[in-house]
């Protein structure tokens, strides 16, 4: 299944969702690209679960979104970005804040709905693979 996605009820999407497009290889008709915060929302609601951005939810994508990063799931460089913190500057990349999803309050893609129960097995299951992956890259360390 194709991902679609529908920010238009996005209040303020014009200035909030798109960015000029500075590549010197772009086409005429590409003068603008997606923000990367709003282009990651849209990918990452594959991984969260949850196919609209509301009042009532926003908080809890936050929360994926935190939980996600943590297991080294993130989307938006940090790299050139002005004012990082000491610890910003050691992280490539982040995952949305809850402003910016709280920003997106009206965004909608039509990924297949993960309550939470089948959200925390899914967690889960992505821990064990990192940590599977984390072994696996010590054993290949020699030891001193």
């Amino acid at each position: 299944m194709a991902l679609n996605w529908d920010i238009t009820k996005i209040e303020n999407a014009e200035n909030l969702c798109w960015i000029e497009n500075d590549d010197p290889n772009r086409t005429e008709d590409e003068k603008f690209k997606l923000n990367p915060v709003t282009e990651s929302l849209i990918h990452l609601s594959m991984l969260t679960g949850i196919p609209k951005i509301t009042k009532n939810n926003y908080k809890e994508i936050a929360l994926r979104l935190v939980e996600l990063e943590i297991l080294g799931l993130a989307m938006v460089s940090t790299e050139g970005v002005e004012g990082r913190t000491e610890f910003e500057t050691l992280r490539k990349y982040r995952n949305p804040s809850e402003e910016e999803v709280r920003l997106h309050i009206g965004m909608t893609t039509n990924v297949t709905p993960r309550e939470p129960k089948k959200w925390n097995s899914y967690v889960r299951r992505l821990l064990r693979e990192q940590a599977e992956k984390f072994l696996t890259t010590q054993d290949a360390v020699p030891s001193e």
